[in-house]
């Protein structure tokens, strides 16, 4: 059980952490100008390449830069990188675009396009016919010199897997998850590719937080964080800094959870990851609700929506959801006896996750019809002896089994939370 915090110690942290921000607030500035010049002589560089190779490296740094940022547009560089890819066969980079376009799906929820993209960039990943088929670089800036030459198969079969894992667990499959993540993370560490090595330990680290072996987290993410310091996965230090604050808040050390939430913030700004920062201010949202600021989680859960925003207006991960935002408003305001405002978002609130819900539902199922038609299709080659057992393809089925439960659990658990709160709603309204 979570402790107030005292008052006083309230007021420092806020304290240090706005001032904090306001001394960092010119250089953030500064720096979204000189990215917005980037992006503008991208642009320009884009219109003037003499050939496809050129045009390609030149999408592939705008997609690095919308990657955490803004998910549609990078979707649509993703797409365009694929074409070019296919037609100069440039089979790595091919399998790498999928990879990208099923991560950007995923984030914009379109779970079922995510899977196909994914299934069919593991399916060639672990083809031994393109191995050799690349002379494009299949990653851009610092991380293209983050693994060494003659292991780009291996890099790139280790990327897909990693978004695997990504994608399952965001739709609820967390042990389905795991195999892909620490596949990940061996290849990283047998290949020497210390960004996969640290983003892979991060996410099985996550895992291991929401089962509450804390221990177990914290070594993995203390390697990630390593890591990061060296590496571009600073990048994603929002992401560590955040699952170590809730690891601090597991154990009850809240001034250290706080510590680290305004540091994932820090980190998520100076970065300009989107994705990092919005995970850091509904995780800030929720510290301070849980510790009875309802002023302070009202403001943090404001901060996370124009984050959203900014993200796709479809954004949305299994933790990090407008409705999951609006909740927190609405307990705040309830918290506080601010009746009306808590009416106002409670209906907000219901909306915004029956919205949800509605969507999430409906391509959990087509991400279910996909995995039952691969198996299908697999079942058929490794009769005809064209393909033999493989592991990830059957773990992914029995994740299909799997979300046969999670839809029902999903309606199931929607409609209970909003009679409990309906409930609770009125008898707040009544009193």
């Amino acid at each position: 059980m979570a402790h107030p915090m005292p008052l006083r110690m309230k007021k420092n942290i806020q304290l240090i952490v706005y001032t904090g921000l306001i001394m960092f607030l010119p250089f953030v500035l500064k720096g979204q100008g000189t990215a917005e010049k980037y992006v503008d002589s991208l642009k320009q560089a884009l219109q003037k390449a003499p050939n496809d190779s050129v045009q390609y490296s030149t999408l592939h740094r705008m997609y690095s830069y919308y990657e955490e940022k803004q998910k549609d547009s990078a979707l649509a560089i993703a797409q365009e990188m694929y074409k070019l890819s296919s037609r100069n066969n440039q089979q790595l980079s091919k399998i790498i675009n999928l990879g990208m376009m099923g991560y950007q799906q995923m984030g914009l929820g379109d779970y079922s396009s995510s899977l196909k993209n994914l299934l069919k960039a593991l399916e060639w990943s672990e083809s031994t016919t393109v191995k050799q088929k690349n002379t494009w670089s299949i990653e851009s800036g610092t991380r293209a010199t983050t693994f060494p030459k003659g292991t780009e198969a291996k890099v790139v079969e280790s990327q897909i897997n990693h978004i695997l894992g990504n994608l399952l667990f965001n739709t609820g499959n967390l042990q389905q998850a795991k195999p892909f993540f620490r596949k990940a993370r061996n290849i990283g560490k047998e290949t020497g590719y210390i960004f996969r090595l640290g983003m892979a330990s991060m996410n099985l680290g996550r895992c291991l937080l929401i089962e509450n072996k804390l221990d177990s987290a914290l070594n993995l993410l203390q390697v990630s964080d390593s890591i990061a310091q060296i590496s571009p996965s600073s990048r994603y230090l929002a992401h560590i800094n955040t699952y170590l604050g809730d690891i601090s808040q597991k154990k009850g050390d809240q001034k250290k959870a706080s510590q680290y939430y305004h540091l994932a913030i820090y980190n998520g700004i100076k970065s300009q990851n989107f994705n990092g920062l919005a995970q850091a201010y509904i995780a800030v949202s929720q510290f301070f609700l849980l510790n009875k600021n309802s002023d302070s989680c009202i403001f943090y859960a404001q901060k996370c929506l124009e984050v959203i925003q900014d993200l796709g207006k479809s954004f949305s991960l299994i933790y990090v959801n407008k409705g999951n935002v609006y909740q927190n408003i609405y307990e705040s305001y309830l918290m506080a006896h601010q009746k009306d405002s808590a009416a106002k978002y409670r209906i907000i609130a219901l909306e915004q996750k029956d919205s949800i819900n509605k969507v999430r539902i409906k391509t959990l199922i087509d991400f279910q019809q996909t995995l039952f038609e691969n198996q299908l299709r697999l079942q058929k080659l490794e009769k005809d002896k064209i393909v033999g057992e493989n592991r990830n393809r059957t773990t992914l089925f029995v994740a299909g089994i799997v979300l046969v439960a999670v839809v029902s659990l999903l309606l199931y658990r929607n409609n209970r939370i909003k009679a409990k709160d309906n409930v609770i709603l009125q008898n707040t309204l009544n009193e």
